[in-house]
């Protein structure tokens, strides 16, 4: 089982309408002064947030703006992470309890380049089963480095010569260390193909043709 990303989405609209007043020309102009200062500073705060919306929101094509939006840098959020791997778990265990840490930075450039950066990131998760009790480590550290495309909703990412993230991806039942295959999560998740949605506060992916896995959220930092 592999497993993928999920965002929430925000938007906010505002507007603004001047007033007119009665009266004598003497008491009208300051009125009237008044509504255009105050038209004057709408539309330059229209003017400023539209200097502020990032070119990809107005493309029409669904690939160059998915491309555009795509380039920053994201941060793992711990807590929908966190979520995943308890929901994943409770499929098959009872008394699950899981112990997360860390940071996972996320850099895609415009230059078709990123960069993966995790701070010892650690998730340690316990749960109980008829055949024993099992305890699960997946942990990354280090950072990883390579080129990324995205396509017809798709992101891929191709590593470098660095290779992947290290990983450490061990789960033990009783104490009996379980080999890789039988793992729940893949320890190199990220080489995967991911069915992904952008939008300005983040992004959301799952692999391709696993709509059920795990999903990783990434919130947008710039």
């Amino acid at each position: 089982m592999a497993f993928g990303l999920l965002v929430a989405l925000a938007a906010c609209d505002g507007n603004s309408a001047g007033t007119t007043a009665d009266g004598s020309p003497a008491t009208r102009a300051p009125a009237d002064a008044s509504a255009s200062a105050a038209s004057a500073s709408s539309a330059a705060a229209s003017s400023s947030s539209d200097a502020q919306q990032p070119s990809w929101e107005d493309e029409t094509d669904p690939e160059r703006r998915l491309q555009g939006c795509l380039v920053g840098t994201f941060v793992l959020d711990r807590d929908a992470w966190s979520a995943g791997i308890t929901a994943l778990l409770e499929r098959d265990l009872s008394s699950v309890r899981v112990e997360d840490s860390g940071k996972v930075t996320f850099e895609l450039k415009a230059d078709r380049t990123y960069t993966l950066t995790a701070d010892d990131s650690r998730t340690v998760s316990f749960g109980s089963s008829p055949g024993g009790d099992i305890r699960w480590v997946l942990g990354f550290d280090g950072t990883e480095s390579g080129t990324w495309t995205a396509r017809a909703g798709q992101l891929a990412l191709k590593t470098g010569s660095g290779g992947r993230l290290a990983a450490d991806n061990e789960m033990s039942i009783d104490g009996q260390q379980l080999p890789t295959n039988a793992l729940p999560v893949s320890g190199t998740p990220w080489s995967q193909k991911l069915t992904t949605k952008c939008d300005s506060d983040g992004f959301v992916a799952t692999p391709a043709g696993e709509p059920d896995a795990v999903k990783i959220v990434l919130t947008r930092l710039g």
